[in-house]
């Protein structure tokens, strides 16, 4: 590329993650495992609120908002902390935390606390 030359960001990035086919399938690869992963969250979702027996309909009066809210929240590749809270509770989750296991040790964290705005901050 020459360094006098103008090119975009994404071009560059084109370039690089094509630089050889190797490359190009292994970032590939990961592209679609992210794919499969934001598919399951908005997956799980969806499944507690059919679970919890609700539609989206149910869930929007619940939250004072639309369904088409609902649902774009349900697609959404990430989410606050006090926004996961409002729409696990509008589903009828009591006490909901959040789990995750590091060196092989189970932490829980309670996601009303995780969700407040001084917990954010530290």
């Amino acid at each position: 590329m020459n360094a006098d030359a103008h090119t975009p960001f994404n071009d560059e990035l084109d370039e690089i993650v094509n630089a050889t086919p190797e490359r190009a399938a292994a970032v590939a690869e990961i592209r679609a495992e992210m794919d499969d992963t934001d598919r399951a969250y908005r997956m799980n979702l969806a499944a507690l609120r059919s679970a919890a027996h609700y539609t989206q309909e149910e869930i929007a009066q619940r939250l004072g908002m639309s369904q088409s809210a609902v649902s774009r929240a349900e697609k959404r590749g990430d989410m606050l902390y006090s926004t996961l809270l409002s729409y696990l509770r509008a589903a009828g989750a009591e006490n909901p935390s959040l789990v995750v296991t590091m060196h092989g040790k189970r932490i829980e964290i309670d996601l009303a606390t995780a969700a407040e705005p001084e917990t954010r901050a530290a």
